[in-house]
């Protein structure tokens, strides 16, 4: 799963719950965490060719996050999602 792939996901669920605000109140995952991945996923200066963005836009974040930890977090949200639609246990 790349950047984009992983963020266009999260967008999916961002969309069903009614927006980044609401998603971060449903606590399924850290807030920073939520917010280190999309600042790492967009900047190419984090993660070069692989991010979301051909231009940086911003400070790139200090400490980016790594697409492994990327992967998981992004399970873990799609996880808590499905459980909130009643379709995973």
């Amino acid at each position: 799963m790349s950047w984009v792939n992983l963020h266009r996901i999260c967008e999916v669920i961002e969309g069903d719950v009614g927006g980044q605000h609401e998603l971060e109140k449903k606590d399924w995952v850290p807030r920073d965490k939520l917010d280190l991945f999309g600042r790492t996923a967009n900047s190419p200066e984090a993660v070069g060719d692989a991010a979301r963005h051909g231009r940086q836009s911003g400070e790139p974040p200090k400490e980016p996050m790594e697409l492994y930890e990327a992967q998981a977090l992004i399970k873990t949200l799609v996880k808590k999602w499905l459980e909130s639609k009643g379709n995973l246990k």
